[in-house]
């Protein structure tokens, strides 16, 4: 349910930054900034989620399944391979800073959709 609805924010926003950086040779912060926001509201859902799994512990429909404890570090360390990057991009002059930017935003976005 959570890949589905991030899938579709993900699409949305991802068109909207990339008529934007088409249109005026930009990425806008606040787009980005969008996108982390929500980015965090689902790994903190995810995150309650788990915390509640693992207790055996069950409110609605949240800690029925859940993700085991080790996702976490293991996607701080996916999230901080992937700025790296794209830091390392930009600084290479290779990509344009809006670029990377969206990169690791992307990459954000990929772990919780997949």
């Amino acid at each position: 349910m959570t890949a589905v609805l991030y899938y579709g924010v993900f699409v949305g926003l991802a068109s909207v930054i990339s008529f934007e950086d088409w249109r005026t040779r930009k990425i806008r912060n606040r787009l980005i900034v969008a996108g982390l926001l929500s980015c965090a509201a689902g790994l903190l859902l995810l995150l309650v989620n788990s915390l509640l799994g693992v207790r055996q512990l069950r409110f609605g429909p949240l800690g029925e399944y859940y993700l085991p404890l080790a996702y976490y570090p293991r996607l701080l360390a996916h999230v901080g391979i992937s700025l790296a990057a794209g830091v390392g991009l930009w600084r290479a002059a290779i990509w344009p800073a809006g670029d990377a930017k969206f990169f690791a935003l992307s990459a954000l976005f990929a772990a919780l959709i997949d």
